[in-house]
């Protein structure tokens, strides 16, 4: 057979496309599922048994911002190729940020760089901002998250998900949909898109974060710690 006949048949029979797969790290799926089941017993494990404190369980991660235009599709007519005016500027910041699916409640910090210093200070800051609670955060493993150097706050706790497993942090949702708003949008400068980001996230509004944040597994890990 053909490759127009190929194409023909995918396309108009089976209404397929022909797609470079997404390159990812090689990883258990088998590991991800028994985090997923065994995240509130994780969760219950981390916070002391005499803990005065009311738990707050956060969904944390970072993510990079630059000059450089996000793309994204766009729908046009049949026949018509869509176009985007792209600029390629190299400057970035990022943007760290803590949401607790369960309250809709956030904590963002707009950072120069991902390293141990910073998240220190977006650790620092965090707590300061929630003294009155016990604040567990879920995170990946970045080299910036496991430092030796990091000192815990006292009302801070981390819990680290499986290696190459983007997916069970709930936060990964606030990042993607960000970016959807920013897709095609062009910057005259690195302040300009910072105070465009930081109204972003201003205008979030908890019922909102609930709905991007709450999976369900990590939703009943914080139902688990309800008296």
């Amino acid at each position: 057979m053909g490759y127009h006949a190929v194409y023909k048949l995918v396309r108009r029979k089976l209404r397929a496309k022909l797609k470079v797969p997404r390159p990812q790290h090689e990883k258990n799926d088998q590991a991800v599922a028994q985090f997923q089941a065994e995240f509130p017993a994780l969760v219950q494990a981390a916070v002391a048994p005499d803990e005065p404190r009311p738990v707050v369980v956060w969904a944390f991660d970072q993510s990079r911002f630059g000059l450089r235009t996000i793309q994204r599709r766009r729908i046009t007519s049949c026949g018509v190729k869509p176009r985007g005016i792209c600029q390629y500027g190299y400057q970035n910041f990022w943007l760290y940020g803590a949401v607790a699916p369960a309250t809709g409640d956030a904590f963002f910090y707009v950072l120069p760089m991902l390293n141990a210093e910073y998240m220190q200070l977006f650790l620092n800051a965090l707590a300061e901002a929630r003294p009155d609670t016990l604040n567990v955060l879920l995170l990946d493993n970045s080299r910036a998250h496991r430092a030796q150097t990091l000192v815990m706050p006292s009302n801070v706790v981390l819990l680290f998900q499986p290696a190459y497993a983007p997916e069970v942090n709930p936060s990964e949702r606030v990042w993607e949909d960000l970016k959807t708003d920013l897709a095609w949008e062009r910057y005259p400068s690195l302040p300009a898109l910072q105070d465009h980001i930081v109204r972003l996230v201003e205008a979030y509004d908890a019922p909102t974060l609930h709905s991007l944040t709450a999976y369900p597994y990590f939703m009943n890990a914080v139902n688990a710690l309800s008296p």
